[in-house]
């Protein structure tokens, strides 16, 4: 399954994080509001599964809803100042807070 945000194609959205894999990628939060799913907020990782495990956000995102979604954009192919640009990029188009790196 896949779910567009922006002009870029995301897995997901995945309600383990157990199915995600530690590669480098952008990974949105998603929360279920009625019948689809609202985003929250992104970041960019070396080892997205990893990064999501050990995020500081994350025990607010479950205080939200019961329902946290994540979909991700592996980035492999991609160098990691490039990875950056284009999350930094999708949080201008999408008004999320933007937080220092």
């Amino acid at each position: 399954m896949s779910i567009l945000i922006g002009e870029l194609e995301f897995d997901g959205p995945f309600l383990n994080m157990d199915d995600l894999s530690d590669e480098p990628g952008i990974f949105a939060i998603l929360i279920k509001s009625s019948d689809d799913f609202e985003l929250l907020e992104m970041d960019d990782a070396e080892q997205v599964r990893e990064s999501l495990f050990a995020h500081p956000d994350r025990a607010s995102w479950s205080e939200l809803t019961s329902e946290v979604a994540v979909a991700v954009h592996y980035t492999s192919d991609i160098t990691s100042e490039e990875r950056r640009e284009i999350k930094e990029a999708l949080e201008v188009e999408f008004d999320l807070d933007i937080m220092p790196a």
